[in-house]
């Protein structure tokens, strides 16, 4: 056992060719450190899972900093109808991340929404320029996905991927999860929001413009390796990626459910059951609706 904070955990884990495994209650220094491949049950606790460098960087970067302008650092939710909300209620975010109900021709335990529902929501109007956009895609929502970036009006810019394990740490392999071959992962495609006088194929200034200067780049890697939960739910090591990236500013998340809530965060879903607002503006506009 590690009797303390490590210095430089990430060197270790690259060294010795391991991977760290801990209960979710675990301090972050009392891990048991397994040789890759081998599986072990850790004390008492329930099904261990695999962490990522995420826990890790956060402990090395420390906290962020609370700016003038970030939301109350409280879960906050709406239950809605995304189709018909009254999005002009909810101002900008700096980051939106959606997990939408793709129609992928295949029988799912929950409703979706068609290409055009998907084409009609208005995120450009909830963003400012160089807004952050996360839309979670898999089998042929992905091609869809490209396209809905660019009727938004939004510029990919990266990918992260999900590589999907079962309780052993082994990967998804049964059930037909995809039309030609079984998929293990889901991909998250990130875009910015580009200023409607920003030239479609011109670079992105990220050296100059202040907003895209703070963004936290090179922390994270592209692929996060976790364990699948209930259906359609998301690793919570994304949570981390995100808010690494963009620390500041409003942040939203749509189609969620009561696991996606999360502090300093606003989600939005019609699975939430009630409504709770922290932000006195969006509460006082809401109840006049």
């Amino acid at each position: 056992m590690l009797t303390g904070p490590p210095l430089l955990p990430h060197i270790a884990i690259l060294t010795y060719a391991t991977v760290i495994r801990c209960s979710r209650t675990t301090p972050l220094w009392e891990k048991e450190m397994v040789p890759a491949g081998e599986s072990r049950n850790v004390g008492e606790t329930a099904l261990p899972f695999y962490c990522s460098l995420n826990f890790l960087i956060d402990h090395l970067i420390g906290p962020k900093e609370e700016e003038e302008g970030d939301p109350p650092h409280v879960p906050q939710w709406i239950n809605c109808d995304i189709r018909t909300f009254d999005y002009s209620l909810l101002g900008q975010f700096q980051v939106i991340v959606a997990d939408p109900p793709w129609d992928i021709h295949m029988s799912l335990p929950y409703g979706t929404m068609t290409d055009d529902e998907m084409r009609r929501l208005p995120l450009r109007s909830l963003q400012p320029d160089w807004g952050i956009l996360a839309l979670w895609v898999t089998g042929r929502a992905m091609e869809l996905g490209r396209e809905l970036f660019a009727l938004w009006g939004y510029r990919r810019v990266d990918e992260l991927v999900w590589v999907k394990t079962n309780q052993l740490g082994r990967l998804i392999r049964t059930g037909r999860t995809g039309h030609w071959l079984n998929h293990t992962c889901e991909h998250l495609l990130v875009a910015l929001k580009l200023p409607a006088e920003h030239p479609k194929n011109a670079p992105i200034p990220w050296d100059t413009h202040p907003t895209l200067r703070r963004l936290r780049k090179g922390i994270d890697t592209d692929v996060v390796v976790a364990e699948v939960r209930e259906t359609s739910r998301k690793p919570d090591e994304v949570y981390g990626v995100i808010e690494r990236l963009a620390p500041h500013g409003r942040k939203l998340e749509m189609f969620g459910r009561k696991h996606n809530t999360r502090p300093g965060w606003l989600t939005l879903g019609n699975q939430l059951g009630d409504s709770q607002v922290a932000e006195s503006d969006l509460h006082d506009r809401l109840a006049q609706k």
